[in-house]
């Protein structure tokens, strides 16, 4: 009898021993696991954390043409020329004689614009075209079209005869439009671009 008790009590021990163990041991594993400091990474040694100055990188710009490379947050980084000469919009004066003309005589996106009756002067736009081989859309004397389906001709069939149609509806004349267009430019921040026509033909 003497036996079994002592056993029962060494078995009551180690259990209470264990159960201690664990109330103790395991919460203050977890504490030590949970709040030490972590070990750097194997692979910080691999991230950049200073930028490399733009001039340092050397790359294999094309032989022609002018190229650039940039990024929204740090705007432009480098160009493949020091020194940019002007050149010849083309058609992207189209793009500014429909801005201008828009500012001008504006209309609402639900609108077919102002109805524009179109003469003579017109008709020579269209044979001047015709003549020196740009990019045009038949008009007749007397003809009638909506605002929005000249713009339409300018920005889509990208037809000289109209944009300088446009223009002269506007403005008056093509050279009131050239200073209006001038003075909006450089509003815009383009202090190195010069609008010489309202089709972009010119090479000036």
């Amino acid at each position: 009898m003497a036996n079994k008790k002592h056993r029962r009590s060494s078995n009551k021990l180690k259990k209470i021993s264990s159960l201690l163990l664990i109330v103790f041991f395991i919460p203050s594993y977890l504490f030590i696991t949970l709040f030490r400091p972590l070990p750097a990474p194997a692979y910080a040694n691999l991230i950049e954390t200073t930028k490399k100055p733009a001039e340092s990188i050397n790359i294999d710009w094309p032989a022609t043409g002018y190229s650039a490379i940039g990024t929204v947050e740090d705007g432009l980084l480098l160009s493949s020329s020091s020194t940019e000469k002007p050149r010849p919009t083309a058609s992207m004066a189209k793009v500014f004689t429909a801005y201008a003309v828009m500012q001008k005589r504006p209309f609402e996106t639900t609108s077919k614009g102002a109805l524009i009756k179109l003469d003579q002067t017109d008709v020579d736009f269209y044979n001047h075209y015709i003549a020196i081989g740009g990019s045009n859309v038949k008009v007749e004397n007397n003809q009638q079209t909506y605002q929005r389906e000249a713009l339409e001709g300018v920005l889509l069939a990208s037809s000289n005869n109209l944009a300088d149609s446009l223009a002269f509806w506007a403005f008056g004349s093509i050279d009131n439009y050239k200073k209006y267009a001038n003075d909006m430019v450089k509003q815009l921040g383009l202090a190195n671009t010069y609008i010489d026509d309202a089709s972009g033909f010119s090479a000036s």
